[in-house]
């Protein structure tokens, strides 16, 4: 596992990864989608890991598109 930048300790940390059931309303739909958070194991704050953020973003676009939605504009 690498090291992240957290802003709360201001240091480069190890983090922890935890899943989350989220519901979310995009252009007037609600989708639900298991999301995953990074958290700093120093303090538990989030920090920003990009694989992390890209698996969300493909998990809530997958959740839209099978509403039958074909874009997001």
């Amino acid at each position: 596992m690498t090291l992240v930048y957290c802003i709360n300790c201001d240091s480069k940390n190890k983090y922890t990864l935890n899943s989350n059931h989220i519901t979310c309303k995009i252009r007037g739909r609600n989708i639900q989608y298991e999301e995953i958070k990074a958290r700093c194991v120093k303090c538990g704050s989030e920090v920003y890991v990009g694989y992390i953020n890209d698996q969300n973003v493909r998990a809530r676009e997958h959740a839209y598109f099978s509403l039958g939605e074909k874009t997001i504009e």
